[in-house]
């Protein structure tokens, strides 16, 4: 689920191919492979971290794991 989103992001670009590049694309700029520039990957880090970070957030709550509790 993780690669999902960079997946639709990295899609939407006609210079992209998941053939030729898979999902480990990096950089920025002239040395992105699709011209992503420094702004777009800071708001795309923003965006996945923030994802990622309420995704560890709901799991690890008190109501993420109440069915799992032991009480």
């Amino acid at each position: 689920m993780g690669a999902l989103p960079l997946w639709l992001m990295f899609r939407q670009s006609p210079l992209y191919s998941k053939s030729v590049q898979g999902l480990g694309t990096d950089g920025y700029g002239s040395s992105s492979f699709i011209h992503l520039s420094a702004g777009g990957a800071f708001l795309a880090e923003v965006v996945l971290t923030a994802l990622f970070v309420f995704a560890i957030l709901a799991v690890t709550g008190a109501a993420g794991n109440a069915g799992s509790s032991s009480r």
